[in-house]
């Protein structure tokens, strides 16, 4: 089926991987597939005709009502969370989003999440039915989509988006002095462990590495906080601001990409797109086997970091073994194609949910 997809957003910032994956990727799928697809922002509600609603993290007062609004409408509602907001402290709120998506929950068409362990905490968050809460992967994003994602925030904004990369004074790239270790992602938050100090989980496999020359890599958006981390990290170590193409620029000298979980309640349920965006680069990644690396076994390194970072290293035909089962997987599982077929199934359910 296509028809008119209405997407809402908190923000129309392409540094936040939420927009990108959860929100303007599922967009461009759905063009793909014949809908039209238009994002908003704003408190308005969806235009007569709308099809298919999708709230992208609906926590707000203000973006629950706006779901609810829709629904009052007669438009067909799915909401996508990417986090796991039930956690006591999310985003210094106590319960507070858990409980309101909990209320908001009952009168939706579908949630869509990027994991299987995400889905198990909705289900046993929210008591919704199975059939109610559905996996859409975070797919591996290239520069070609980066592009769709821009067109698809229209031309205003897609033109802001460009012109503040732009005028962003760009990080001159280093030639390496000897191997490099890659680790990039979100700097963290107080009510969970996850982001740099991640890196410590790695101490010993970093010190390791510093021993065969090695150096690492970070591209994260808290400079002061690397800074301030940088001294415990038993390796020399350089910082890289984040922006959506850095981390393409970067991957083409990277050797081996790093992916350290803490496997908190908050980090289990995150999906491996780090990690996949590296595999698709050619870059071998060591990771803790949290449930979505656990689903790119015999792609990836999920026994100790330290071995695993010599054996890539070391071993071309690990590498080359890795890198081939990665891209079996990836065109299986993790590419365009596949989200195109997903965002199909979520339309079906949602509507048929509806009728």
């Amino acid at each position: 089926m296509t028809g008119t997809l209405h997407i809402h957003v908190a923000s129309r910032d392409l540094n936040l991987a939420s927009v990108r994956y959860r929100a303007l990727l599922p967009g461009c799928a759905a063009k793909a597939e014949g809908w039209k697809a238009r994002v908003c922002g704003r408190d308005v509600p969806p235009r007569a005709g709308t099809t298919l609603a999708l709230a992208v993290k609906p926590l707000s007062q203000k973006h629950a009502r706006w779901a609810r609004h829709a629904q009052d409408a007669g438009v067909p509602v799915v909401a996508d969370l990417c986090d796991n907001i039930f956690i006591d402290g999310y985003a210094g709120e106590g319960r507070t989003f858990g409980q309101r998506f909990v209320e908001l929950a009952r009168g939706l068409s579908a949630v869509t999440v990027p994991t299987g362990a995400m889905r198990e905490v909705v289900l046993a968050e929210t008591g919704l039915p199975d059939a109610r809460v559905l996996v859409v992967p975070d797919i591996v994003e290239t520069p070609d989509l980066l592009a769709r994602q821009r067109s698809l925030l229209g031309l205003r904004h897609g033109l802001l988006s460009a012109l503040r990369s732009l005028r962003r004074r760009p990080e001159a790239v280093p030639a390496p002095s000897g191997p490099v270790l890659l680790w990039y992602g979100n700097h963290g938050a107080a009510y969970a462990r996850f982001g740099l100090e991640d890196l410590l989980l790695y101490r010993e496999a970093l010190c390791e590495a510093a021993s065969r020359g090695a150096e690492l890599w970070v591209v994260s958006n808290n400079r002061g906080k690397f800074e301030r981390l940088a001294g415990e990290l038993p390796v020399a170590s350089r910082y890289f601001e984040w922006t959506p193409t850095i981390v393409d620029a970067l991957l083409p000298l990277a050797d081996v990409c790093l992916v350290p979980n803490s496997l908190d309640a908050f980090s289990a349920t995150k999906s491996a797109n780090r990690g996949l965006k590296a595999l698709s680069h050619g870059v071998p990644v060591v990771a803790t086997p949290s449930r979505a690396y656990q689903e790119l076994a015999g792609a990836v390194w999920l026994d100790d970091p330290g071995a695993g970072i010599a054996a890539y290293l070391d071993d071309p035909s690990v590498r080359e073994r890795h890198l081939q089962e990665a891209a079996r997987i990836i065109a299986a599982d993790y590419s365009f194609e596949r989200l195109r077929q997903a965002i199909a199934e979520v339309a079906a359910a949602a509507t048929g949910a509806r009728a």
